[in-house]
C-alpha cells in the first residue's frame, strides 16, 4: 500500500500528462496535467477508452496498434497527434511516448502515456514550411540565376533560370559539387580556396570564378 500511495504522488508531480491503460486501452490513472491537455478530470477520464478520449478518431486503427506493441514489451517514441479543445474551438498538438509498466516478475501489466503540449512548436513548423515554399516560389519565378550551395559545396537549389542558362535541370544537378560540374579544371583549386573563404566570412570579390553567381549558405 506505501509503495502504491508513493507511486501515486509521483504520478501526481511528473511535469507532463500521464496516464495508464490496459491492454484493451481503458484509462487507469490519470494526473492532473492530463486534465489541462485533454480537458477531462481523473473521474471523467478513469474506465473510459484511450481511443475516445485521449486519440483522434482518424488514428485509432494506429493506436490500437500501439496498445498492441506496447503490451508486447516495447517502448514508442516521438508520437504526434492533434486533440480537439473540449467546449471551445481550436485543438493542441500532443508529442507522446508510450512504455511498457511491468510487475515485479518481468509481465508488462499496464501501458503508460506520457505527453507534453507542442502547439506551439507544430505552428512554428507550419510557419517555417509556408515560409520556405514562398521563398521557393519566389526563387523559381525570378528572371536572375540563383544557386544555393551547401557548406559541402554540393548544389541544394537550381532554380528555373539557371537551368535556362546552363542547360542542367535541376534533378541532374542537385546534391553534386558545383566545383567539379561548372569550373574548368585549371581553376577549380582557386574556386574551392575562394568557397572557403566565403564560408569563413571573407571579401572573395574578383578571387573567384564567376560561371555560377550563388547564394551561399
Amino acid at each position: 500500500a506505501r509503495s502504491e500511495d508513493r507511486f501515486r504522488r509521483l504520478f501526481e508531480q511528473i511535469p507532463a500528462a500521464c496516464f495508464t491503460f490496459d491492454r484493451g486501452g481503458i484509462v487507469h490513472q490519470w494526473n492532473a496535467q492530463c486534465r489541462r491537455l485533454y480537458g477531462l478530470s481523473p473521474a471523467e477520464a478513469a474506465g473510459r477508452s484511450l481511443h475516445e478520449i485521449a486519440i483522434p478518431p482518424g488514428r485509432r486503427e494506429e493506436s490500437l496498434a500501439w496498445v498492441s506493441r506496447v503490451f508486447a514489451g516495447e517502448s514508442l517514441s516521438n508520437l504526434e497527434w492533434e486533440v480537439p479543445a473540449r467546449g471551445t474551438t481550436g485543438s493542441w498538438w500532443v508529442l507522446a511516448s508510450l512504455y511498457p509498466f511491468r510487475s515485479a516478475h518481468g509481465a508488462v501489466e499496464l501501458g503508460i502515456s506520457v505527453g507534453v503540449d507542442i502547439t506551439g512548436q507544430v505552428a512554428a513548423r507550419r510557419a517555417l514550411a509556408e515560409s520556405e515554399e514562398r521563398f521557393r516560389t519566389v526563387v523559381e519565378d525570378a528572371n536572375v540565376i540563383v544557386v544555393e550551395i551547401g557548406p559541402d559545396g554540393r548544389l541544394q537549389l537550381f532554380n528555373r533560370a539557371a537551368e535556362q542558362a546552363s542547360g542542367w535541370l535541376a534533378e541532374e544537378v542537385l546534391g553534386k559539387d558545383y566545383v567539379s560540374l561548372f569550373i574548368p579544371p585549371e581553376r577549380q583549386e582557386r574556386e574551392r580556396a575562394a568557397f572557403r573563404e566565403v564560408l569563413a566570412g571573407r571579401e572573395t570579390r574578383g578571387r573567384g570564378s564567376r560561371t555560377l553567381p550563388a547564394l551561399l549558405v
